[in-house]
């Protein structure tokens, strides 16, 4: 997320990946991602000393030939070893160096392709807008406006279920117990073990909850995105709405639950005795821990749907006015478009 939200300043991208692995969707993404934003970008390839000499350039160069099938352009590829310097100094004096002595060069070339990919996206946009101005489609306002309520009405519908099942996150504490005192006494397991596994079990059910919504709300967005797409005929494929699943939180358990004295010495360690003297010395920590991860994963997912809804106006905007007022614009639509293709 964090890299992401980097990109805009970013002028060089250099992506790692371990000599020994593969190619993921992930890093291919990432790729894409850099060049869609006007920035270079190289592959490194780490412990390249666990490739035996021979095979290293085999390995490198399957490595570019993966790349530029998925990119459909090449991108540099060298290997580097943390053990075998030599390989990390001729990347640096290679790549790196030559970059540094062009450094304000390189950055007026950066943002002059951030300019062009911008410049590109926005006079897609316009000509479609004049299109439709010259061509406009009648009766097709009232279909934009149902789907754009309806995506609307599905981000604001899940922002409001992520809401529910969060704010019971915390009322899950007495489960908690109940569930550790089951285990601890049918198993014999260690009771701290039991209430850490508990609170484990707990908060992965909710954080799959939470990821199914996410991902159906995703799904239900895309399949809107393509019928406005069909209605409003913009002339641009609607977006691949991504969902943040890597940054979602993960529970913490504090070190005040494995040092809490559970010990029975005067009861025989019963079930319901067991669930009483965890909810006695460990109750409140319990239910800290579930409100304080119910927190985060409430931030979490706002800022998902803050990100989702981001993505998904950047689309529907255009398809908006089209469906409105295309035929009272279209003068100054080719006015900013005839600037833009000057420029």
């Amino acid at each position: 997320r964090e890299t992401m939200g980097y990109l805009p300043r970013c002028d060089l991208g250099v992506l790692l990946v371990e000599a020994s692995s593969a190619l993921g969707r992930d890093e291919i993404d990432l790729l894409r991602r850099l060049g869609d934003s006007g920035i270079d970008a190289q592959v490194v390839l780490s412990k390249a000393d666990l490739v035996p000499a021979a095979e290293r350039e085999r390995v490198r160069a399957y490595f570019a030939h993966e790349i530029e099938r998925a990119l459909g352009r090449s991108v540099p590829v060298d290997l580097v070893s943390a053990i075998d310097a030599k390989m990390a100094k001729a990347w640096f004096g290679e790549r790196i160096a030559p970059l540094i002595s062009r450094a304000a060069e390189l950055i007026a070339e950066s943002a002059n392709r951030k300019l062009a990919a911008l410049q590109a996206t926005t006079i897609g946009i316009l000509r479609s807008l004049a299109e439709h101005a010259q061509r406009p489609a009648p009766g097709t306002s009232d279909e934009i406006d149902r789907l754009v309520l309806a995506i609307e009405g599905r981000l604001r519908t899940t922002g409001e279920h992520v809401d529910m099942l969060l704010s019971g996150l915390g009322d899950g504490a007495d489960r908690v117990i109940r569930t550790a005192a089951r285990k601890a006494h049918a198993t014999g397991e260690d009771v701290h073990a039991a209430v850490i596994a508990a609170l484990g079990e707990e908060a992965d059910s909710v954080r799959h909850v939470l990821e199914a919504d996410l991902t159906a709300t995703r799904t239900g967005l895309r399949d809107l995105l393509h019928e406005l797409s069909r209605v409003a005929r913009i002339g641009l494929e609607p977006p691949e709405v991504r969902l943040d699943l890597v940054s979602e939180p993960v529970i913490a358990i504090p070190e005040a639950v494995s040092a809490a004295d559970l010990s029975m010495p005067h009861w025989p360690a019963v079930e319901r005795r067991l669930a009483a003297r965890i909810d006695a010395a460990l109750g409140g920590t319990i239910r800290e821990v579930l409100t304080g991860y119910a927190r985060e994963l409430r931030e979490w997912s706002e800022r998902v749907l803050r990100d989702v809804g981001t993505q998904v106006a950047a689309y529907v905007e255009p398809c908006r006015a089209l469906g409105h007022d295309a035929g009272s614009r279209g003068d100054n639509v080719a006015e900013d478009l005839a600037a833009l293709e000057q420029m």
